[in-house]
């Protein structure tokens, strides 16, 4: 794949998630937290400007802007969601951030956005 440079953008999933216009990105934000708000999520949902890390191996101080899901809720209760996230089938990993769970699509493959979210709508309705 390596061995042409436009295959290997078009058919390496970390490459196309590199690229990924910000525009492209912030759409599924919205989109992610239009359907969160729609299912009847119980928190403050917003998308917010954000930046994606690149890798703490190779580039552990590269960032991408990005546009995040922001799920706004009790300081303590975020630790908490991320946890329920991370335990869910498949895991969901999150950013805690200022009591804040981060939601970056900047990964999603096709497909998964329908996953993310039922996982975010469940977690959500765990007390």
């Amino acid at each position: 794949l390596f061995l042409d440079e436009s295959v290997a953008l078009r058919e390496v999933p970390t490459l196309r998630m590199l690229r990924r216009p910000l525009a492209e990105i912030d759409e599924q934000a919205e989109r992610i937290a239009r359907t969160l708000l729609e299912r009847g999520a119980n928190v403050t949902v917003r998308v917010i400007d954000g930046c994606s890390q690149m890798g703490s191996g190779s580039l552990p101080t590269q960032e991408l802007p990005t546009r995040l899901v922001a799920l706004e809720t009790e300081p303590t209760a975020a630790g908490k969601l991320a946890r329920r996230l991370r335990l869910h089938g498949p895991p969901v990993f999150v950013r805690v951030h200022r009591g804040r769970v981060l939601v970056d699509p900047r990964t999603l493959l096709d497909g998964d956005e329908p996953i993310l979210v039922d996982a975010l709508v469940a977690a959500l309705a765990t007390p």
